[in-house]
């Protein structure tokens, strides 16, 4: 594992507004759960289309972010809601890669929703795309993205996978590309469960695969390798590497609302 190069150029760093790339309305009513593989971190993410994917309800704009969580303000309607580990309009962004040896290895992140039970509908992550460099990173590779959910804090060795999705990204414009993925039916987390996003490297450095990252010294226990191409993973935190790296996955999703049963006496 090991860190790029910044491809971001030196004035939009730390804290820019970006201009996206490409705008979703509002990103959907929906849940974006994110893995990126644990590997070095390779190049730095660029693509501002994920500002359109922060926050698309405009009362969660006033949470707080908090060990991968976004917490909604107290006024906050139902949502939905962009849950992410890190926010990657203000950090030092860049892509994390793996080395020979880590074939298929998958890089995730854990999610925790504002409030349960919690409706997750759409995941995304960042790819960077920079071919032209003979050290860099190749966006187009076919691979795998996998969902599931955990209590306690852990991802479990033999994950049960809720979503699949095999991902094949056509020839990116820009240096950084986005990648949403709605799921095929809404995943509700109940009390106490995160959600996992897990991005396989199908390609190794150099011109692999990089999956967006900022670097990040705190939640250190929310971005994880697994160390194995197929299960049982044996799951470790990248600062274990030494990487100071928090995935940009992202998920959106809203709190369920449950509506009260008829009274039949009426």
């Amino acid at each position: 594992m090991g860190c790029g190069d910044d491809v971001r150029d030196a004035s939009l760093r730390d804290g820019a507004q970006f201009v996206a790339a490409e705008s979703d309305a509002a990103v959907r009513a929906s849940i974006n759960g994110q893995g990126v593989a644990d590997s070095a971190v390779h190049g730095q993410i660029t693509d501002a289309a994920v500002s359109d994917a922060i926050v698309s309800d405009a009362a969660a704009s006033d949470g707080a972010m908090d060990g991968g969580r976004l917490e909604d303000a107290a006024d906050a309607s139902t949502g939905p809601f962009v849950v992410r580990i890190v926010d990657p309009e203000r950090c030092s962004e860049v892509g994390v890669f793996a080395n020979p040896g880590e074939m298929n290895h998958l890089g995730a992140a854990r999610l925790t929703p504002p409030r349960y039970p919690f409706a997750v509908t759409e995941i995304g992550y960042q790819l960077e795309h920079t071919p032209e460099k003979s050290d860099g990173c190749d966006a187009t590779p076919t691979h795998r993205v996998v969902v599931f959910r955990s209590e306690g804090g852990a991802p479990p060795a033999t994950p049960l996978i809720e979503a699949e999705f095999e991902v094949t990204v056509a020839e990116p414009d820009e240096p950084v590309h986005e990648v949403r993925l709605m799921l095929p039916a809404p995943l509700q987390l109940e009390s106490g469960e995160d959600l996992y996003i897990a991005v396989q490297h199908s390609v190794v450095a150099p011109q692999g695969i990089c999956v967006g990252s900022c670097l990040d010294s705190g939640n250190r226990d929310r971005s994880l390798w697994s160390q194995a191409s197929t299960p049982p993973y044996s799951w470790a935190p990248l600062i274990s590497f030494g990487l100071i790296n928090s995935y940009t996955m992202f998920a959106v999703g809203a709190p369920v609302v449950e509506t009260p049963a008829a009274d039949a006496s009426q």
